[in-house]
């Protein structure tokens, strides 16, 4: 009996881990790659947490319901404030050390907002839309990138 629990414990913590785990190893070879021509960019995280909350306000504020639209938003926005980094650092000179962190501690801050109450996007939603819409758009949003939004734990 307790070895049957251990045994579902134990998958239950691989079987979340795998696909928490894959985004984080892509940003991280990414990151490497980058690393081999002399960038330190620590932001990549932050990059992931921007693109999982712009794919989620497209769905949500937007009204967009293919998921590859919701996802080619989201990586325009990470592009986006990616390419912030890339002007701090290489126009202005900045540190990488410090605009990388600040990028990730920005995006990892935006996507662990602490309640869906008190963010423009569920306000504008409440005004805007019926209860039934409000209810069922979040559900859309969260099969979009639950494996993004898991990892700051939206889903």
């Amino acid at each position: 009996m307790i070895l049957a629990l251990i045994d579902n414990a134990l998958l239950s913590v691989i079987g979340s881990a795998i696909p928490a785990a894959t985004v984080v190893v892509l940003a991280a070879t990414g990151c490497l790659v980058g690393e081999r021509v002399g960038v330190l960019n620590l932001g990549q995280e932050g990059l992931i947490g921007i693109g999982a909350v712009y794919a989620v306000i497209a769905v949500t504020s937007w009204g967009v319901t293919s998921p590859w639209i919701a996802m080619l938003v989201g990586m325009i926005a990470a592009a986006l404030a990616g390419a912030i980094f890339a002007v701090a650092t290489v126009v202005f000179r900045a540190n990488q050390v410090l605009v990388g962190l600040a990028l990730a501690l920005g995006g990892i801050g935006l996507s662990n907002q602490p309640s869906a109450s008190a963010s423009p996007t569920s306000t504008w939603l409440a005004r805007n839309t019926t209860v039934a819409t409000a209810k069922i758009a979040p559900a859309r949003a969260a099969a979009i990138m639950p494996t993004s939004m898991a990892i700051h734990g939206l889903v």
